[in-house]
């Protein structure tokens, strides 16, 4: 087959349109990619900077009745709530962001109450996936639950929530928090912020202590979960958040 030089020619300047067309599309991709990064930092540093701020305010909160902010999941509520309407998910723009409630106690059976949220669509406003989940599994010998809950409590991030059911050291329930860094493989340890994990009695009402940044070993940690019926469930926020302002 003979080509002529225009026909070299209109195959190059083709094949350069092509080459631009998706260089400016992974351009595109990444700068989108990097903005979303940016929000999803910028709304974790809102979450656990009020935090910081409650517990400066007063690091016990009446935990006493269900509407209470220092009530746990109340409190982990809040610092989503405080700052939800700012962002959107870039894959469903007109939904506002929501955080789930506690699924209810049929859902979670034959677990406690407290192993995991309602489930809710993305499409809703949902903006958590589940990064993992634990369930006391009575088929397995002690070492390996045990096992099973460090590989889910390991992949632990700054800005992750972690809703458990176990024993956590002020009770033996439904418990929520956030954790305020990575999990460090090298001293095995977590960091979170939490309320009502530990409290007191006023003049008959409960109050939680609120904590920031406590450091629990891993092995606490598993230990708090790792019973018969109990277990824990790890969400994390998605990777296409858009931050949008005060725009309502």
């Amino acid at each position: 087959m003979n080509y002529t030089i225009i026909d070299i020619i209109k195959t190059i300047v083709a094949y350069l349109l092509c080459a631009a067309m998706t260089i400016s599309a992974n351009i595109h991709t990444e700068r989108m990619a990097a903005e979303s990064a940016q929000a999803k930092a910028l709304f974790i540093d809102q979450m656990l900077e009020m935090a910081l701020e409650l517990v400066q305010e007063n690091d016990f909160r009446r935990a006493h009745y269900k509407e209470d902010l220092g009530v746990c999941k109340n409190f982990a509520d809040t610092l989503f709530k405080s700052f939800s309407a700012q962002y959107r998910m870039r894959e469903y723009p007109g939904a506002r962001l929501i955080i789930p409630v506690n699924n209810p106690p049929e859902d979670c059976a034959p677990h406690q109450y407290g192993v995991e949220w309602r489930d809710a669509r993305a499409s809703d406003g949902n903006p958590f996936t589940v990064v993992g989940a634990f369930r006391y599994n009575e088929e397995l010998s002690q070492e390996e639950n045990r096992d099973a809950a460090r590989a889910v409590l390991s992949e632990a991030r700054r800005g992750d929530f972690l809703q458990m059911s176990g024993n956590y050291g002020g009770g033996t329930g439904p418990h929520t928090l956030v954790f305020t860094a990575d999990y460090d493989p090298d001293s095995k340890t977590l960091r979170w912020t939490d309320s009502n994990r530990t409290g007191r009695f006023i003049r008959g009402e409960r109050w939680g202590y609120v904590e920031y940044d406590e450091t629990f070993t891993m092995d606490w940690t598993i230990g708090a979960i790792c019973l018969p019926q109990y277990g824990a469930t790890l969400y994390r926020l998605r990777d296409d958040l858009v931050y949008i302002g005060d725009k309502r």
